[in-house]
Order: C-alpha cells, then structure tokens, then sequence
C-alpha cells in the first residue's frame, strides 16, 4: 500500500515518499502506532529525520518535485526520498550539491550537547 503525506503535482509524480512537510509529526506518529519498532528506530534516527525534513521543506519552499531536484543535481529521486525520509547517510559532497540545486548554500553549526558538562 503506498503511503504519501500529501499530492505535489500529478498522479505520475508521486513515489512512495513524503511529498509535503506540513504533517510529518501526524506521519511519524501514525507509522510509530502501525509499527511499535519504528519508535526506536526513529529515536535514534532524530538528527538524520531532521535533516530530511529540512531538504523536503528547502524543496518545497522552493516549489520543487524531487524530480525537478533530480534534473537540476544528477542525485537520484530515491536518494533525494530516501534523505527525506531520514533513511539515507548523504556525504557533505551531496548536502551541497542539493543545497546549490536549490539555490542554497550548507551551513553545519557544532552546538555543545545537553548531556554534555
């Protein structure tokens, strides 16, 4: 069963994936709820799914498809859904190369940790 959050542009132009970022808490939690174990996997997966939601917003602020993201980076849809859904480990090299797809520029700040004295 395909599971998107939201249509972006035509009934050919929707994967599998997040699609709009507007409701990824309600997603997250419905999927949490339909599989317990993603709950763990997602609490150890929070800066990867931060990022993803980033890259969807970046995009969609920029009224792009992840296709459209594609035709202008060379990085394969399923990459870019893949980061998206936090489920990917893109190198800096890729972060940049979608950010300048996107007309922007990677900043990465070092912030002291919470659990840290």
């Amino acid at each position: 069963m395909e599971q998107t959050i939201a249509t972006h542009s035509t009934e050919a132009d929707k994967p599998a994936c997040i699609r709009e970022t507007d409701d990824l808490d309600s997603y997250f939690a419905r999927r949490e709820a339909e599989q317990p174990e993603l709950k763990a996997l997602h609490d150890e997966s929070a800066e990867e799914r931060a990022l993803g939601i980033e890259l969807a917003r970046a995009r969609i602020s920029a009224n792009m498809s992840q296709r459209d993201l594609t035709s202008k980076t060379g990085i394969s849809q399923s990459a870019i859904c893949n980061i998206e859904l936090g489920c990917g480990n893109p190198s800096l090299k890729t972060l940049k190369r979608l950010a300048a797809g996107l007309g922007l520029k990677v900043k990465i700040t070092f912030e002291k940790s919470a659990d840290m004295p």
